[in-house]
């Protein structure tokens, strides 16, 4: 199985009021931006985890996989205002197990193509 090599990574705190002391409910949250450049079977593609989460209030966040600037693949997650879950990454998809073997998805991020036979 081929392996992604990364070429860049840079983080943005998006949040200008972060403070770690009022990171619960003070409006202080960690919002990060993680951006990963890398190339995988000679493509390069693009990897960004975009955090909005509200501390104690829930989990807000993407984990998009582009091409070309084209979205391949999205993990949607939003608890502070729709309990939404929703992905695109599964394990039939080399390139999908091959970020998570580089620890940019987790298992949870995997949709569950076995849940949806059983529906």
């Amino acid at each position: 199985m081929s392996k992604i090599r990364i070429l860049e990574k840079e983080e943005i705190q998006q949040n200008d009021f972060y403070d770690s002391s009022r990171g619960n409910d003070g409006g202080g949250y960690y919002q990060p931006r993680r951006i990963t450049i890398f190339e995988y079977e000679g493509k390069i593609y693009k990897f960004v985890y975009d955090d909005t989460s509200c501390g104690d209030f829930g989990d807000r966040f993407t984990k998009t996989l582009y091409l070309d600037d084209k979205v391949l693949a999205q993990l949607e997650v939003d608890q502070v205002s729709d309990n939404v879950w929703r992905s695109d990454f599964t394990w039939r998809n080399p390139l999908h197990v091959a970020l998570h073997e580089a620890g940019l998805l987790k298992k949870w991020n995997f949709h569950d193509e076995e849940e949806e036979k059983d529906d």
